[in-house]
């Protein structure tokens, strides 16, 4: 026989038998020759099957023990201060974030765009961004605001210098008006 034939044609075992006896009766299982085989190297170290033929019986330790013996065993806080210290100091705290963004774009038949951001978030600070843009031209206004009350600005220009800052804020307001 090969190991193959082994295998596939292993014999099914007394069901008198336990577990110890099936498993070590597996061609795969080296328990047979003392070393360790696969099934071996799945089982703790440690852990023996019980035998299957044992009678399992629940004993009764009422009357043997005394209470102030199984005081030791379970021994609680022995001080209030004990006592309160385990019942008030948290084991783990939550903490909990979110934020909303909402985005608005505007864009115009003549091609000019605005673009609205705003970021809110859990703890209360807020971001406006507001950018407005007409061909390749791009102002960009930025306000931060703290839950504190604080309020940081910040611009920022793309294609064209401060000088002609003023003239863009004019065209945007000439374009936004209607006739």
């Amino acid at each position: 026989k090969g190991p193959r034939d082994e295998v596939l044609k292993a014999e099914v075992p007394d069901s008198k038998l336990g577990i110890n006896d099936f498993i070590s009766g597996l061609p795969f299982s080296d328990r047979k020759f003392g070393g360790k085989g696969p099934v071996d190297e799945v089982l703790k170290p440690s852990y023996e099957i019980p035998d299957s033929n044992s009678k399992k019986l629940d004993s009764d330790i009422d009357g043997k023990i005394k209470s102030d013996e199984l005081a030791k065993i379970w021994k609680g806080p022995s001080t209030s201060q004990d006592i309160e210290s385990f019942t008030t100091t948290p084991q783990f705290s939550i903490r909990s974030f979110g934020s909303s963004v909402s985005t608005q774009i505007v864009r115009r038949p003549d091609g000019s765009m605005e673009e609205r951001r705003t970021v809110r978030d859990s703890d209360g600070n807020e971001e406006i961004k507001i950018t407005r843009q007409i061909g390749d031209k791009m102002h960009t206004i930025i306000t931060k605001r703290a839950k504190d009350g604080s309020e940081v600005k910040s611009e920022d220009i793309v294609n064209m210098d401060e000088n002609e800052l003023r003239g863009f804020d004019e065209k945007w307001t000439k374009i936004r008006t209607p006739p």
